[in-house]
């Protein structure tokens, strides 16, 4: 232990040298504001800096006023000032390190009488019996080590004894550099000496614990606080329960603060918002809206850091209600809400879809005089344009330039994606050059989004355009941008371009992804170009990129409009070999491609496997089974599938009832009694009236004959111009040149 003490006593008079000069200065300042400025005893003015003129000839004219002057001319005042701080830590340290000095110097006085008294007995034993104990009798005389033996509380030869306070700023020091333990051992050497450690001690160990996170220990402290019978007050206990919540252990935050009050300590509002802020942060809303009513009961006012926590729990939690409640409750209690209280409820409108909420309360911010941010504008932005109101997004992007607040590349990019998926290429390209005028750098997802709406319009030309504009302002292209243009020359059915910037992605050296394969393997399959599509789709197994579902549909499709059945059949056996999940698109292609080939069985077959794996066919898929058996003349299964078409919760449309007639004129004999029937009844079934095209009519023709048809037509009231193209459509009970709603189906074949 003294070996410790020593350290210590040497590390304290290294920092006593160190501050030699500060004690000189510390001796002559007050002698010169003394003389000075006698009207300022306690030197409140001796560095305040006044540049009047008055003030200047004031000091020039006083006595050492002209060397005050030089030193704060060099800025030596501020040092001065640091000096003195300094000496006041090394003057209340001061006793402990005299202390320890003596202590040591004494153990080395201890040590040197202890050899040689060790000399002088070695030495008596050369002599006669009787002289040498006359020696050993005269030794102890000398007092060599009587003086050693003393206790170390009585030896106060160097005039000064550690006091609690010296302790205590010692422990300070070390609790400041995270030096627990080194705090602990005074504490510990405070009792050896019999030094009572006092509140402002057992505290500043407590808290140091807490700062490192140590909970354990800081509830030590705070017990043998008490077992010594120092009482504790609030600090020490907020000390505690700032290191549970720190932790993330709410409820032994709460265990201590319910203490603190048993204890008859009023709690102030640092307590409770550790504890408020543990249960918020831990998701436990309504135990952290409990413990701030709680707060207010007592008296203690709430701050922005109690409410601010409430109100964002409230909002991540979804519950806008209680957030505003606690908003409102905030500013009512006179407490000034920030910018952050404000951005927490608009953010929970804004993910609640409450747009018109989120902006209620930016205005409330606005008119309260705070200086929204670039997060408050721009959640309200991302809202709007998340939800297709693109003027409203534009107009708010327009607010927050005009008041000042810089837009960054988040704000624009949702405008300029709510303007792209409207399909408004002109705004969303315009406010693209707006950004980039604004001095604010657009980013790949910036030109991106415009060159998806570039490909959503089959624009080649301007997809490509944008993408070199991209490149030539040094924004490095990846693969979602290339997919982009891409997808513009599928959509336009220019296969080969998009099979070109696909090489073109190989070259740039990025890594296709599963979409950049789909897409060409999509442009091919909708060409008809099945071997095409068969090839880039094994390319891409032999880059071992994984086909998904959408790949394996375009080849399927592509087979299927070939009318090529077993193809078609092997690549949806490969999509269920891959573990994938095939769609209803899956199979309705190859069902198609069954019934365009006349394996109307084997389509019927494909369709009660995919009913077993709940796949919910639609009526596209109903109507190219019905077309198989439609082809054959085989009315009774077609009428089946009505049937069951019927009882899946779809209601046929022109193009299955155009097949259903059809199976009536390919039936032998035909059968043109069922087919007015089945054209009558879908005229009944339709409120509105039934809307026919010329696939229905010429159905009609095959199943009547043309003279019938015309007559049966007449007597319904339908006047059909056979002159009229195909596309033209007509309504029963209305005009000829009504559209069709049932014939919506059409497109979808």
């Amino acid at each position: 232990m003294s070996n410790v003490g020593s350290s210590r006593s040497t590390m304290t008079f290294a920092a006593t040298h160190k501050g030699f000069t500060t004690i000189v200065m510390l001796l002559v300042a007050p002698v010169l504001a003394e003389q000075g400025l006698g009207s300022d005893p306690h030197m409140t003015n001796l560095f305040q800096v006044d540049s009047s003129q008055d003030t200047v000839s004031k000091v020039s004219s006083q006595p050492y006023g002209g060397i005050l002057s030089v030193v704060d001319q060099l800025g030596l005042i501020p040092r001065l000032q640091d000096c003195i701080e300094e000496m006041f830590l090394i003057l209340a340290i001061l006793p402990l390190a005299m202390y320890f000095a003596n202590k040591t110097k004494a153990n080395k006085a201890k040590a040197t009488s202890g050899n040689e008294c060790k000399e002088e007995t070695a030495n008596a034993k050369e002599l006669d019996a009787p002289s040498a104990k006359q020696k050993i009798q005269k030794k102890p005389d000398k007092g060599c080590s009587q003086e050693s033996r003393r206790p170390v509380s009585s030896d106060k030869s160097c005039g000064l004894e550690p006091s609690v306070i010296s302790y205590n700023t010692a422990i300070d020091s070390c609790a400041k550099n995270g030096n627990i333990a080194e705090a602990e051992w005074y504490i510990a050497k405070m009792q050896e000496m019999q030094v009572e450690p006092n509140v402002v001690t057992f505290s500043t160990v407590i808290h140091a614990c807490a700062r490192v996170g140590n909970v354990q220990k800081a509830e030590f402290w705070l017990s043998r606080m008490a077992s010594a019978g120092v009482e504790a007050n609030v600090i020490s206990y907020n000390s505690v329960i700032h290191a549970c919540a720190k932790k993330g252990e709410c409820e032994r935050a709460e265990l201590w603060l319910s203490k603190m009050l048993k204890a008859g300590l009023q709690a102030n509002v640092t307590s409770y918002s550790a504890v408020i802020d543990a249960f918020a942060k831990a998701g436990h809303v309504e135990r952290a809206e409990q413990w701030l009513s709680t707060m207010h009961e007592a008296g203690v006012e709430g701050d922005v850091v109690s409410y601010s926590v409430v109100i964002d729990a409230c909002a991540r939690a979804g519950n806008i209600i209680r957030a505003e409640h606690w908003l409102s409750t905030m500013i009512e209690q006179g407490v000034a809400a920030n910018v952050i209280c404000y951005n927490s409820v608009i953010n929970a409108c804004a993910k609640a879809k409450d747009i018109n909420r989120g902006e209620a309360w930016l205005t409330k911010m606005i008119d309260a005089n705070l200086a929204a941010d670039v997060v408050s504008y721009g959640t309200v932005i991302h809202a709007n344009a998340k939800a297709g109101h693109v003027v409203r997004a534009e107009k708010w992007l327009s607010k927050m330039s005009a008041s000042g607040v810089k837009a960054n590349v988040i704000c624009y990019n949702s405008v300029i994606n709510a303007c792209a998926k409207a399909g408004n290429l002109e705004r969303a390209s315009n406010w693209l050059e707006r950004m980039e005028q604004a001095g604010v750098m657009p980013d790949v997802i910036s030109y991106s989004t415009v060159i998806h709406a570039c490909a959503r319009n089959g624009d080649v030309a301007a997809a490509e355009s944008w993408l070199q504009r991209m490149l030539s302002r040094g924004i490095e292209a990846n693969v979602i941008s290339y997919n982009a243009v891409m997808d513009a020359c599928a959509k336009a059915g220019h296969a080969d371009q998009a099979e070109e910037w696909l090489s073109k992605i190989l070259t740039a050296g990025f890594a296709p992804n599963v979409n950049s394969y789909s897409t060409v393997i999509d442009a091919f399959a909708k060409a008809g170009d099945v071997e095409k599509a068969e090839s880039w789709i094994k390319k891409m197994l032999q880059q071992k990129v994984p086909p998904n579902v959408v790949s394996y549909n375009a080849v399927i499709h592509a087979c299927g409009r070939a009318g090529d059945a077993k193809r078609a059949r092997h690549w949806l056996g490969k999509l269920l070999s891959d573990g994938l999940e095939p769609s209803v698109k899956s199979y309705g292609a190859v069902i198609d491609a069954c019934a365009r080939a006349g394996e109307q069985d084997e389509a019927l077959d494909l369709f009660d496997e995919m009913i077993n794996r709940d796949i919910r066919p639609s009526l596209v898929t109903f109507t190219s089974l019905a077309r198989g058996f439609a082809a054959k003349g085989d009315w009774a299964k077609v009428e089946a599938v009505q049937e069951r078409l019927s009882k899946a919760g779809l209601a046929p449309n022109t193009h299955f009832l155009s097949t259903l007639i059809i199976a009536y004129a390919n039936a032998r004999p035909r059968q043109p009694r069922r087919a007015q029937e089945a054209f009558r009844s879908a005229c009944r079934d339709s409120m509105e009236g039934i809307e026919s095209n010329d696939f229905v009519f010429r159905a009609l023709d095959r199943a009547l004959g043309r003279d019938k048809a015309d007559a049966f037509l007449q007597d319904m009231g339908i006047h059909w111009d056979r002159q009229r193209k195909p596309s033209e459509y007509y309504q029963y009970g209305s005009t000829p040149t009504s559209r069709s709603r049932l014939s919506s189906g059409v497109s979808e074949l």
